[in-house]
């Protein structure tokens, strides 16, 4: 897949690529291999907005997991049109200016 959406990844190898970067020098001291379980996936409490549910459809996405959708609810939108996208895109923009 072009842009890396549903794409295994050797998580061996990306945890030696990071471990290696200056930009996680020494902020990773422990990993640990937990063993694969059942999806559990739920409905957010509100329904999403048509522009975010037409996004994830377009990526295949037809259900957020549990826990996705127990964020969206706690977030619950501080203004009308804020959505998981836009939070996620404001958080994103965040982490760039580091």
């Amino acid at each position: 897949m072009a842009d890396g959406i549903g794409a295994r990844v050797d998580v061996q190898a990306f945890l030696s690529e990071i471990k290696r970067s200056a930009d996680y020098a020494d902020q990773i001291v422990y990993t640990r291999e937990v063993s694969a379980r059942e999806a559990r996936f739920a409905d957010p409490a509100q329904p999403l907005s048509p522009r975010l549910g037409g996004m994830l459809a377009s990526r295949g996405i037809e259900r957020l997991y549990s826990h996705q959708a127990e964020a969206e609810q706690r977030e619950a939108p501080i203004r009308q049109g804020d959505s998981l996208a836009s939070r996620a895109r404001r958080i994103k923009k965040g982490r760039k200016g580091r």
